[in-house]
């Protein structure tokens, strides 16, 4: 099956790098807060909202569309997450990795390799100079403003652009819905880092995606 793959899509957060229990801290953090002051709730019912939802959802977007329904009280910033995301000082906390360097290195000499994130461009290239990977290995860096992860829009983008087969591309991800059940659907193969039975493959560790793929 394998042989017939020509393209690597890959998330980038939780992926390329792991979100550590510091990392996630800081993130939530600030997510709550934003939801306390938009919809003037308390962090604690944020807190309990937001995580209700996304475990549910799977999604940011959605989670805050279904808090909006709750309350009865309007939400319409689609940038809201990823805005949340900027304002959590963590960018410190992450790490270069040269073996994962090494690896992407070798693999765009036989596969192309594109980025498919919900970051912004701008937080996108912050996070892989931290993280020591140079943007030039991915043929494609599609990002938020490219479409959601949550529907398919950004990953017929991603079609249109490589123009080859859905069943020719790969995209390694850790999120079950909005990186392998998404692009499932539209009969792209799919990786998922950790363990989700509706992946096609699974690994433990991005580094063994190499194998995988030889």
């Amino acid at each position: 099956m394998l042989e017939k793959i020509s393209v690597v899509g890959f998330d980038l957060d939780g992926t390329l790098y792991p979100i550590t229990p510091e990392i996630k801290e800081k993130q939530r953090e600030k997510i709550y807060e934003k939801i306390s002051i938009h919809f003037g709730i308390s962090p604690e019912e944020s807190r309990e909202l937001f995580e209700k939802y996304y475990g549910e959802l799977g999604s940011g977007i959605k989670s805050m569309e279904a808090i909006s329904k709750k309350l009865q009280r309007p939400f319409h910033n689609s940038h809201f997450i990823q805005e949340s995301l900027e304002q959590a000082d963590f960018l410190y906390l992450l790490k270069p990795n040269l073996l994962l360097n090494e690896m992407l290195v070798r693999i765009s000499k036989i596969k192309r390799l594109d980025l498919i994130t919900g970051s912004t461009s701008a937080f996108l290239l912050k996070k892989l100079e931290r993280i020591g990977i140079s943007p030039d290995l991915f043929q494609l860096l599609s990002t938020h403003e490219d479409g959601s992860k949550s529907s398919q829009e950004i990953y017929l983008k991603w079609l249109s652009q490589t123009k080859r087969l859905p069943s020719q591309h790969i995209y390694v991800g850790d999120n079950p819905k909005l990186d392998i059940d998404v692009p499932k659907s539209l009969g792209i193969k799919t990786c998922f880092l950790g363990e989700y039975n509706r992946a096609d493959f699974q690994i433990k560790d991005i580094l063994e995606l190499e194998n995988l793929l030889r």
